[in-house]
């Protein structure tokens, strides 16, 4: 990493904040350190022919939203080196350090929490900023954009969403 390195907090926690310079292209991302993990706040925009897309298949669209990847892809070719697509056990992490309820955590197929869907999106409290840039369905047709944000995990070397964050709702669907 480089740049000046930030520390604030917030009601759910203690938070650092760095740059990634992703020594493949060039390309900077912020960084911030929630809990015991480093999180990008921007989507990743690495350039991996036939493994990524960009939204509505306009190239302008991945310098200013990232880029979309296959479910076949592999961390070890779309993630910088050092760094992993975030798993099932990260992103109940993250939800705990957020303030999720150990309760709220174990439920599936519903809305779960209160407010930490809110801490991740733009203007939350979690510095994170995630937007709602949607998904690429199984048909090629692009879903949920401006509306949600879809998070997911390797299970059995498949991408799988396994986390949801809507527009206008303050918990996460963990489907």
């Amino acid at each position: 990493t480089e740049g000046p390195l930030w520390q604030f907090s917030i009601h759910s926690g203690h938070y650092e904040t760095d740059t990634l310079s992703d020594s493949r292209d060039g390309e900077k991302y912020p960084i911030i350190k929630v809990g015991s993990y480093w999180w990008m706040s921007n989507n990743l925009n690495y350039s991996e022919r036939g493994d990524s897309k960009c939204l509505n298949d306009l190239p302008e669209n991945c310098d200013k939203y990232g880029r979309y990847y296959s479910v076949m892809s592999q961390d070890t070719i779309i993630c910088p080196p050092g760094w992993v697509a975030p798993n099932r056990h990260v992103i109940t992490e993250l939800e705990k350090e957020l303030g999720m309820s150990d309760k709220d955590i174990n439920k599936h197929g519903v809305w779960r929490g209160k407010d930490q869907g809110s801490q991740l999106i733009p203007d939350g409290t979690s510095g994170l900023n995630f937007t709602f840039d949607g998904y690429q369905d199984n048909n090629g047709k692009w879903q949920g954009f401006g509306e949600f944000r879809v998070f997911g995990s390797y299970i059995s070397r498949y991408l799988t969403p396994t986390r949801m964050v809507q527009k206008g709702y303050g918990g996460i669907l963990h489907q």
